[in-house]
Order: C-alpha cells, then sequence, then structure tokens
C-alpha cells in the first residue's frame, strides 16, 4: 500500500513538483509513438513481403521448368508431369516480346503464349477488370496500364509486331486485368499458344509453368532428377530472390532504426524516475526510517518505470492498429492535401499499401518495450535504494 501511494504520488498527483508530472507526461507520449511507429512499419512491411510474395507466384506460378534447347517433345515432357503426384497443374508457355503500334503511340513489351491451363496454374482470374479470359484465334489479354497508355478497351483492336520476324499482326483486346503491380499491369500480355507460335514463326515452346500443393523446392529437387539435365528448374523465389531478399533487409533494417525510438524512450523514463528520486529524497528517507528494505524501495521505482511503459505500450498498440487499419486513407488524405504522390506505383509495384497486422510482432514489440522500460529503471531504483537516511536528514 505504501508503495502504490508513492507511485499514485508521483505519476498522478505531482502537484508538489509539476516538473517530474510534465517529464512523465512527455516519457509516456513518447512510448506511445515509439510502439506505434513500430507496429504500424512491421505492419506495413509484413503487408508488402506477402501481398508481393502472392501475387509474384501466382502470376508466375510454383515452379517454372525451360529447356536450354527449344522444346521440341511437348506431350513427351507433359506426360513425365502428369505422373507425378505433387504436380497438379502443368501450363506449357511460348516467351517473347513484341511492339505494340496504336495510332501514334508504340511500346515494347512482354509476351506470354499459353493455354487456358494457364487461368488455373496461376491466379491471373482474381485480377480480372474485364472480360473472360478468351484467347481463342486473335484474341488478346492486356493489363490495366497498357490498356490506358493506349486508350484500349474490350473489342478494340490492336497491331502487335514481332521483334525477330518483324511481321505484324492483328490482335483484338478481349479482358483487360489489374494485378496492381507496375511491372504486370503495363508490359504483360496474354495470347493463346497457337497464336504466338504463328506470331514468332516457331514451332516449338519455351517451358512450362507448374502449381503444386507441395513444398516448391522440394519439387524443384524431384523435377531435376526426373527431367535431367537439359531442363533448368526454378520455384517463383529463384525468379524473385533479389526482390525478396532486398525487400527483406529493407524491412529488418526499418525494425532496427525504429528500435532506437524505444530505447530513447528508455532514456525517458530513466531520467524521469530519477527526477523523482532527487525530488522525493525525505520521503524515502521518512519510508526507511520506518523499516522499508532496499528491496522494497527498488521493487517501488521498478514499478514506477514499468507503470510508465504500461501506459504508454497500451496507448501504443492502440495507435498502431489504428494507423495500420487506416493508413491508405491517411496516405490519400495527405496526397489530396499537399498534391504529391506518395507511393509511385513504378517504384513500389502496387498501387496502394497493403498492411498485415501480426499478434507475434506486437506482443514483440511490448515485450522488447517492457524489457528496454525496466533495465532503464534499474539505475534510478538503485539510487533510491541506496540512499542515506541520516545524510538526507543532516543535510536538510
Amino acid at each position: 500500500m505504501i508503495g502504490m501511494y508513492i507511485i499514485f504520488k508521483n505519476l498522478i498527483k505531482g502537484s508538489n513538483d509539476r516538473v517530474v508530472s510534465v517529464h512523465s507526461v512527455l516519457t509516456i507520449l513518447s512510448i506511445v509513438l515509439s510502439v506505434a511507429i513500430l507496429i504500424t512499419v512491421m505492419s506495413v512491411m509484413e503487408g508488402f513481403r506477402k501481398e508481393l510474395t502472392k501475387r509474384f507466384i501466382g502470376i508466375g506460378s510454383d515452379v517454372q521448368i525451360e529447356k536450354f534447347r527449344p522444346e521440341r517433345n511437348r506431350d513427351k515432357t507433359m506426360s513425365i508431369l502428369d505422373q507425378m503426384e505433387s504436380v497438379d497443374i502443368v501450363s506449357p508457355y511460348v516467351f517473347g516480346s513484341a511492339i505494340c503500334h496504336y495510332g501514334s503511340n508504340s511500346h515494347l513489351f512482354t509476351v506470354m503464349g499459353v493455354t487456358p491451363s494457364e487461368w488455373d496454374a496461376t491466379t491471373l482470374r482474381d485480377y480480372l477488370l474485364n472480360g473472360d479470359l478468351d484467347i481463342s484465334g486473335n484474341r488478346i489479354v492486356i493489363g490495366e496500364g497498357l490498356a490506358n497508355r493506349f486508350g484500349l478497351s474490350i473489342g478494340d483492336g490492336v497491331r502487335l509486331i514481332s521483334p525477330s520476324t518483324y511481321q505484324a499482326n492483328e490482335f483484338l483486346v478481349s479482358t483487360i486485368f489489374k494485378t496492381d503491380i507496375h511491372l504486370y499491369d503495363n508490359n504483360l500480355v496474354y495470347m493463346s499458344l497457337e497464336a504466338a507460335q504463328v506470331f514468332y514463326d516457331i514451332k516449338h515452346i519455351t517451358g512450362y509453368k507448374v502449381k503444386t500443393r507441395a513444398d516448391a523446392s522440394v519439387l524443384q529437387s524431384k523435377l531435376m532428377e526426373v527431367l535431367g539435365a537439359g531442363y533448368e528448374v526454378k520455384t517463383w523465389l529463384d525468379n524473385n530472390r533479389a526482390f525478396i531478399g532486398a525487400l527483406e533487409i529493407e524491412r529488418k533494417m526499418m525494425i532496427l532504426i525504429l528500435s532506437t525510438l524505444v530505447i530513447l524512450s528508455g532514456f525517458s523514463i530513466t531520467s524521469t524516475l530519477v527526477m523523482s528520486v532527487l525530488g522525493k529524497r525525505k520521503e524515502i528517507s521518512i519510508l526507511k526510517s520506518f523499516g522499508v528494505s532496499k528491496q522494497q524501495i527498488w521493487a517501488l521505482f521498478l514499478a514506477q518505470g514499468a507503470s510508465l511503459a504500461v501506459i504508454g505500450i497500451i496507448g501504443g498498440v492502440v495507435l498502431g492498429v489504428a494507423l495500420s487499419l487506416n493508413i491508405n486513407f491517411l496516405m490519400s488524405l495527405v496526397s489530396r492535401v499537399f498534391e504529391i504522390q506518395l507511393l509511385p506505383d513504378q517504384f513500389y509495384y502496387l498501387s496502394k499499401i497493403p498492411v498485415q497486422i501480426e499478434v507475434g510482432a506486437i506482443l514483440a514489440i511490448v515485450v522488447f518495450c517492457l524489457g528496454v522500460s525496466l533495465l532503464a529503471s534499474v539505475y534510478p531504483a538503485r539510487r533510491a535504494a541506496n540512499l542515506d537516511p541520516v545524510e538526507i536528514f543532516r543535510n536538510g
């Protein structure tokens, strides 16, 4: 009860020591802001990682197989792949590039010649804006960015030129998709496998996309063993390793840098408690003269530091979760007010910020903040516990 009384007096009443009370409030605010910023940044970074991974896998497939030489034994290879238990769907494809001419505009982009099984091997149908993924005949599927660039809509005709044969073919837009990834929406066109072979004047295919319910790396090893040395087998991670690695490094560095905010808040706790000790020396001496032990004084100030941290952490968690859930609204508001684009899709791949709030991450932040706060309370608690009542009363 005595300990709770002193904590209450130091934290709330504070009428005799306004400086300590103001400093306590500022300390709590610093903890609130540091925790909220950490939660928001971790939620956004985790959201980016999961969303980009999902979309890269969805458009690119789990495993991709390419032959070092032109693949002319398509039926044999397809038969081998279909017999493997861990292979769910196999989709052959032709990969190339083309120049789009529409009016006075031209643009070089990527062409994927595919079969209808492509829509089962990937998740492109989840990102359709208009159309039904019809690639029969001379029909093509394009991204929203490409459609906007040339002013194309469903049913419009467009002339594509093959860089290898320089022949120009007319195609009709049947479907428009939007993945929110600039790389795909502005640079990817789908047509039928047969149309692509005619367009490039080839008989072979480039490779196969494989969807699996098993671990992609495990399937990769099995495929390399079954298919032999003439094939290159890559997982979605192999195709995007540099980008995913850079994203992970960026995430870790941001967390490391922003964790210093919590450490700085710890210094603020230390200074607040030191000021509290200096201002309450007589009260502490009286308590010690009444038989309160050093351990009790120590625990008293550790509890005071912890209470500052707990109040700040609760406020920080609430603010951090609120900011994370409303980050896109806040970004759009700032963009409208200041007329700036805070998230250029050509640099960040996505047109809006994905957020993934992880309970485990929040708990880790709470534990880290509590740990820093308790460590920050050790010095002032020790100083208070070691005060000599005789010296205090002698010196007034």
